[in-house]
């Protein structure tokens, strides 16, 4: 972040306290493991984070009960911050201010802000804060200490009484860090925090699930946004931009088979997500010029679990969204934002002839008018992404209407038919319909096609095999 920034409470508890925001970012709430914490009820224990991605700031929403707005607007995904935006969190409201214009005041930060003589020395971070919430700290001048990690610093080599104290200072701060976290390792991460992995689940496999997931990917040419969100009412709903030299942004809405949704929540349990470590964001490799983020919310039964990778790379968590892109993209037909638009177009015009050829040949066998519609819907789902549409989508839309119209009426035919044979106990009739049905939609997808196939083998146990 070229410009250091912080946050100024001024409205709601601790009002006047500061937080400088260091590079690495952090999380605000009412948890005191949070990196900010201020002791108001209508905040959550993790409310909001803040982060960097080249020279902006942002902060994002963390699923809080009560929400986070930037000037009056919601950020339920990342979202820049300048000087001089309003950020409210419940009753907190929070100035975003320039560091160096941010005054010294009591302030219950992780890194506490330098004097303003010391303008380049680096913030020590205050792991160990004294005293509970809302207590005063006991009266003292702050100071600054460099530990030389800071790319502006510019002070002096130290003599060797300075290198002693400074050696002296990083052991003491290892061997805290160090016993610190066998300490989390041995109590299960302690009373009242929140552990990085779920507790067992109870019978995982017949647990309601939800997830959102999104892929950022931004540089001086291109914005890349894939956003996938899955209700435990089996809909899928996937908003991609891609805002570059062809500029396409879609929206498309799936509703998957009782099967799909449980093979994806086999797959997310497969994963050992509640295995995967937090990630720690990273500086892009290019000097801020590009920004990188995956993020997955996943909500298994009660157990919320999060994780979050900004220009950062952790091979569990890449794995698990390989596998959840490639499944919306194979079992959800979400496939088409891997091709080009000249490819997509062609792909179209190839299925508009094919679905053409079906049609005059729809009366030749069962299976023909299905392959037409199935052709139709195929030309038509590569145009999704395409804006505007080239010019013979309408026919696409048109063809897709009158077979799956033709197909409809056929169907319904059929079932009546097999209705009135298993009325009549025409059985050896019913079974030929129900064949027929079969042919007619092969997809066993279909529920038309599994309703028949059950029919059928309840007619032939039943009935057929009782004569023989």
């Amino acid at each position: 972040m070229a410009t250091a920034m912080a946050v100024k409470v001024t409205a709601g508890p601790s009002v006047g306290s500061v937080w400088q925001i260091p590079p690495q970012g952090g999380v605000l709430g009412r948890s005191h493991t949070a990196d900010f914490y201020l002791d108001d009820g209508a905040l959550s224990r993790r409310h909001c984070r803040f982060f960097t991605g080249g020279d902006m700031l942002f902060v994002e929403d963390l699923g809080s009960s009560n929400g986070t707005l930037v000037n009056g607007v919601p950020a339920a995904g990342p979202t820049v911050i300048r000087p001089g935006d309003r950020i409210e969190l419940g009753s907190v409201c929070l100035d975003v201010v320039l560091a160096a214009a941010a005054p010294a005041v009591k302030t219950q930060v992780i890194a506490p802000e330098t004097v303003p003589s010391v303008p380049k020395a680096a913030a020590v971070p205050n792991l160990f804060p004294d005293g509970a919430a809302g207590t005063e700290p006991a009266p003292a001048e702050p100071q600054a200490v460099d530990l030389g990690l800071s790319p502006e610093a510019a002070s002096p080599v130290p003599g060797r009484h300075g290198r002693r104290g400074l050696l002296i200072v990083l052991i003491v701060v290892s061997v805290a860090v160090v016993a610190a976290g066998v300490l989390f390792q041995l109590t299960g991460g302690g009373a009242g925090t929140v552990a990085n992995v779920p507790r067992a689940l109870s019978a995982p496999r017949a647990l309601p699930f939800e997830f959102r997931y999104e892929r950022l990917a931004m540089d001086a040419e291109r914005l890349f946004r894939y956003v996938a969100v899955y209700t435990n009412d089996r809909v899928l709903e996937l908003t991609v931009d891609d805002l570059g030299a062809e500029d396409r942004s879609f929206a498309k809405r799936v509703e998957l088979s009782e099967k799909d949704h449980d093979t994806l929540r086999d797959l997310l349990l497969d994963s050992g997500y509640a295995a995967i470590p937090p990630i720690y964001p990273e500086q892009s490799a290019d000097g801020g010029q590009s920004f990188r983020r995956r993020a997955l919310t996943l909500v298994m039964g009660c157990d919320v679990w999060q994780r979050e990778a900004a220009n950062a790379s952790d091979r569990a968590f890449d794995r698990l969204c390989d596998r959840l892109e490639l499944f919306l993209k194979n079992e959800a037909g979400l496939w088409a934002e891997s091709f080009s638009v000249a490819e997509l177009t062609e792909l179209a015009r190839q299925r508009l002839d094919t679905a053409r050829r079906y049609w005059a040949e729809r009366d030749l066998d069962d299976g023909r008018l299905h392959a037409s519609v199935t052709a139709y819907r195929e030309g038509l789902d590569a145009l999704t992404t395409l804006n505007p549409k080239p010019s013979f989508a309408a026919e696409l839309q048109d063809g897709l209407r009158e077979a799956e119209a033709l197909l409809l009426r056929r169907y319904e035919d059929l079932a009546f038919a097999v209705e009135r044979a298993m009325n009549t106990q025409q059985y050896e009739e019913a079974a030929k319909l129900l064949q027929q049905i079969r042919r007619l939609i092969p997809d066993r997808d279909d529920r038309r096609n599994a309703d028949a196939g059950e029919q059928l083998l309840m007619v032939e146990r039943q009935f057929l095999n009782r004569r023989r």
